[in-house]
């Protein structure tokens, strides 16, 4: 502010205690000397439209059916992945997961039921989740897997390993929900 000017966002409180977010400016007013005379505040509430943008930046870079990072994020978690293997001199791998027959059960059984084995499996793939790894729904019923960090094929075999362990149990269809 040693310029006689701000501007930026601040968390504010209303009277009812309730928490928004505004968009503020600040200016100081000097007289024909230099001397400050007023300081003028100027704010409106930007809320609703950060609410709206985080909406939309979630809607670019998620799937809506599984909240995986989508295609789209896909690309860049790969490209920083690269990236850090590159200066680090440490591999990264690339799992690719498809379901078999996935088009049977959208056909068959409705697309409300292949959307919830969808979820069931991203649930799945999730438990398996390494940190630091990142896992993408990257098509219809196309996943994958980004391993960061990974010293030899063993650790990768034992993470397909471990993968596979995660889906022995089958995936449950909830019959009484297919036409709700």
């Amino acid at each position: 502010m040693s310029e006689g000017y701000w501007a930026g966002e601040v968390w504010d409180r209303r009277k009812s205690g309730e928490y928004y977010l505004r968009e503020t400016t600040i200016t100081v007013v000097r007289d024909a000397f230099g001397k400050v005379k007023n300081v003028v505040a100027v704010f409106s509430d930007i809320t609703a439209r950060k609410s709206a943008e985080d909406i939309i930046r979630w809607q670019a870079n998620y799937d809506s059916v599984t909240g995986l990072p989508n295609r789209h994020m896909f690309g860049d978690r790969l490209a920083e992945g690269t990236r850090q293997a590159t200066e680090t001199g440490r591999t990264m791998a690339l799992l690719l997961i498809d379901l078999d027959r996935f088009k049977e059960i959208n056909d068959t059984l409705g697309h409300s039921v292949g959307d919830r084995l969808l979820a069931e499996v991203s649930a799945r793939l999730r438990e398996c989740e390494r940190p630091g790894d990142t896992i993408a729904r990257i098509g219809g019923d196309e996943f994958a897997l980004i391993l960061n960090g990974v010293s030899d094929t063993e650790e990768i075999e034992a993470v397909a390993r471990g993968l596979l362990k995660c889906f022995e149990a089958p995936l449950p269809i909830d019959y009484e929900q297919m036409f709700v």
